[in-house]
């Protein structure tokens, strides 16, 4: 529950610049993947106490199901039963809140790329707003409806894919 700019300069404090094991900041590209972990790092870790939370209450809910009583009475080991019956059923609410935070994602790159010094799409959105170029301004805002609209169809393909009694006609 903490900002991801706190976070990331947090991290870059600790990881960068104390025990200089990433670099500080800037973009590598492809052949230096070492600049990608702590913006990386940072925008996973925001929502990871949330995610995990809900997945523990889902987990609890689905602990009492008569066909999780009925795997384990079949003697199937525990692992089994926790990986395919409860955790197969627990992810469906967190794939959903997955899909849904894509968009929160998507403004805190924006914080992100700031506090580490990549130039993205978010940098390229302030810059445009600055600058008041609207075709930019436009193509960014496009690119950001059509990733999130990417991401509610990659949630509808995870649902088939992990509970096969939910099928889309």
């Amino acid at each position: 529950s903490m900002p991801s700019f706190v976070l990331g300069m947090l991290l870059l404090y600790t990881f960068a610049y104390q025990l200089r094991i990433f670099p500080l900041g800037g973009y590598g590209g492809w052949v230096a993947p070492l600049y990608g972990v702590l913006p990386g790092l940072t925008l996973g870790l925001t929502g990871a106490a949330w995610y995990s939370r809900m997945l523990r209450s889902s987990m609890l809910d689905i602990l009492n199901a008569d066909y999780v009583k009925a795997a384990r009475a079949k003697g199937l080991p525990e692992r089994i039963v926790v990986w395919r019956h409860i955790m197969r059923n627990a992810w469906s609410p967190i794939i959903t809140l997955i899909g849904m935070d894509f968009g929160w994602f998507l403004g805190g790159v924006l914080v992100i790329e700031f506090v580490f010094g990549v130039p993205g799409i978010g940098w390229q959105a302030w810059n445009a707003i600055q600058t008041q170029d609207v075709p930019l301004i436009m193509g960014t805002v496009l690119f950001a409806a059509f990733a999130v609209v990417i991401s509610n169809i990659v949630v509808d393909i995870a649902y088939t894919w992990l509970d096969p009694r939910v099928k889309y006609s």
